[in-house]
């Protein structure tokens, strides 16, 4: 795209038109930052301008995002085990009494023989 000046004043409205260059064919703008086409593209068959990309590095992505997954996992257990020990205690000292109920939380205790069975 073309750059553009724009003056800001107190307008709450502004309409810009943007105008295509013809020389950035390889140049792509995402939210304000520039990225450029990697040289290891290659054509496709059908000769359209989708990167290429070989099924041994679709393996490889995919064996890193799992590998990623597996590891945050790992990392997190002993906090969502806290956390998981933590509402079970505040369960428990509702029920003695030692913690009162939210509002919300008193209606759905008033409403839960709704949901019991019989």
């Amino acid at each position: 795209m073309l750059s553009s000046e724009v003056t800001v004043t107190s307008s709450s409205k502004y309409y810009i038109a943007i105008e295509e260059a013809s020389d950035l064919d390889d140049v792509y703008i995402v939210g304000g930052y520039v990225s450029y086409k990697p040289s290891t593209y290659h054509c496709n068959e059908d000769n359209s301008d989708e990167p290429y990309i070989s099924p041994e590095e679709v393996k490889r992505k995919n064996k890193r995002r799992k590998e990623s997954y597996k590891n945050w996992r790992a990392k997190n257990k002993a906090q969502r085990t806290t956390w998981k020990n933590e509402r079970i205690a505040k369960r428990e000292a509702i029920k003695n009494g030692e913690v009162k109920r939210s509002y919300v939380g008193k209606f759905f205790y008033k409403i839960k023989s709704l949901f019991s069975r019989k």
